[in-house]
């Protein structure tokens, strides 16, 4: 089948080029330091607590700073470059530096002075306990 028979084959041809931006995103160099990189965060609701678990390899406990304060979880920590004792020449360069810092709405009834943070297996993982005041109630209508 030719491309005039298929003249969606024109714009396929036009669009190739760009797919890997589509696909893969923008190159770092094209976002600010601040957006550079941002561990990803799971958050669970137990049974009377809160769990967080944020990826974080590579990290020891003392690069990480977990804060509470005035209702607000504040996770941070920066990862330094390792380029001065590389050899050779980066072909493709993709593991991200520098400081990330997250910040979470706490929910009312949660106990900031009982909070527990651990990292284990390049995994931070924060448990926030909290009262059962806040849970549901589902009210009968009469």
């Amino acid at each position: 089948m030719s491309t005039i028979d298929r003249p969606s084959g024109l714009l396929d041809d036009f669009y190739r080029p760009f797919g890997s931006l589509f696909r893969e995103g923008f190159p770092s160099r094209l976002v600010s330091d601040s957006e550079a990189w941002l561990p990803a965060v799971d958050i669970k609701r137990n049974d009377g607590a809160y769990s967080i678990e944020m990826e974080v390899p590579g990290f020891n406990p003392e690069e990480i700073d977990v804060e509470a304060h005035d209702g607000v979880l504040t996770i941070q920590g920066e990862r330094h470059s390792e380029s001065d004792k590389s050899e050779g020449d980066f072909i493709r360069r993709e593991r991200r530096y520098g400081k990330f810092v997250r910040r979470f709405s706490l929910p009312a009834g949660a106990s900031s002075d009982a909070i527990n943070a651990q990292v284990k297996e390049g995994v931070l993982h924060i448990s926030v306990p909290s009262s059962n005041g806040n849970d549901p109630k589902k009210i009968a209508v009469e």
